[in-house]
């Protein structure tokens, strides 16, 4: 798997990691790694732009649910910390029957993900 990272600026400063290839058992460690190095020298949101993600597996829904978990989410809202971003339709899929848009927002496509920071 391949990360891209960069700064958008909504209402706050924005790390946006883009995602390209697999996220599975031998890739989650990655993005794991770097969300936690992000977090650790300040970057406190978060976008993951997954339109160069081909695959997700429970490696990888395990990585982003700990992500929103260390962000400090509370249980009875979305996280305002993390936001999904164009997930392809077999992506969306696996995100919808995981329960994933019962605790983070998903959007189409990255402008409106920012804008919702």
């Amino acid at each position: 798997m391949n990360i891209i990272i960069a700064q958008e600026q909504g209402r706050v400063p924005i790390t946006v990691l883009q995602l390209e290839g697999l996220l599975n058992l031998s890739t989650a460690e990655q993005l794991d790694n770097q969300i936690k190095q992000s977090h650790a020298i300040g970057a406190r949101y978060f976008l993951l732009d997954l339109a160069g993600l081909v695959s997700l597996t429970s490696a990888g829904l395990r990585v982003i649910l700990a992500a929103i978990k260390m962000l400090g989410a509370s249980d009875e809202m979305k996280s305002p910390y993390l936001k999904l971003a164009n997930p392809s339709p077999d992506i969306s899929k696996i995100l919808t029957i995981a329960g994933f848009e019962s605790f983070v927002e998903i959007h189409s496509n990255r402008r409106d993900a920012v804008a919702a920071f």
